[in-house]
């Protein structure tokens, strides 16, 4: 039951490090409202194995990290029951690395990763290669996530499911992509991935993929 308001945090820590700007560890009932985080860190906003987590009206700009993880500005990972809204997230000029926007991830050993509402936000200016303004992914089976009225412009890729059943996506506009709009795929630890698509499955309504 923490509340933050009105905070602002830059560059975690050391460059080689798994650190993160605004890292929450098995928490619940948390609120992150009207926050800035920029400059260096692995993950910006980081809300890890927990529940219930409001992120409203923040903002980030990811500039460096030499860490060889997946770098992010906004992610649920492994976490549940959350709601991302009117956030806006980007990064710096220049960068030469892939970063991923908003993400909801699962990892084999995180304990959540559904019911997830990501509602009303802009990622823009992912140009890297491999870069998704928009990210939902488990190696777990994660479900019942809702992403409505977002906005990807100018991402390498706009949006990417990976084994989310019941994934739905209401008015979503996705531009300028330089590889791909909506990309699905399932992922399977033990069996071909042809055996798992049904792990993939998600309602797409009311959006537009614009070159």
């Amino acid at each position: 039951r923490l509340t933050m308001r009105r905070l602002s945090g830059s560059n975690a820590v050391d460059l080689d490090g798994n650190y993160h700007v605004f890292d929450f560890d098995h928490c619940e009932d948390i609120l992150v409202e009207d926050c800035a985080a920029y400059g260096s860190g692995r993950i910006l906003f980081n809300y890890w194995s927990s529940q219930r987590g409001t992120f409203r009206r923040c903002w980030g700009q990811w500039k460096e990290n030499r860490r060889g993880s997946v770098k992010t500005a906004l992610t649920c990972y492994g976490s549940g029951d959350c709601i991302v809204e009117n956030c806006v997230m980007t990064m710096a000029p220049g960068v030469a690395v892939s970063v991923e926007g908003i993400k909801i991830n699962r990892r084999d050993g995180n304990p959540f990763g559904s019911r997830n509402k990501i509602y009303s936000n802009i990622v823009y200016g992912l140009s890297s290669s491999g870069s998704s303004g928009f990210i939902t992914q488990g190696n777990e089976i994660i479900e019942d996530n809702e992403w409505f009225n977002n906005v990807s412009i100018g991402n390498a890729y706009g949006f990417y499911q990976r084994n989310d059943l019941n994934l739905r996506v209401n008015r979503v506009t996705i531009a300028e992509c330089n590889e791909k709009g909506f990309t699905q795929t399932p992922y399977c630890k033990n069996d071909p991935a042809y055996e798992c698509s049904w792990r993939v499955n998600s309602n797409v309504k009311n959006s537009s993929i614009i070159k």
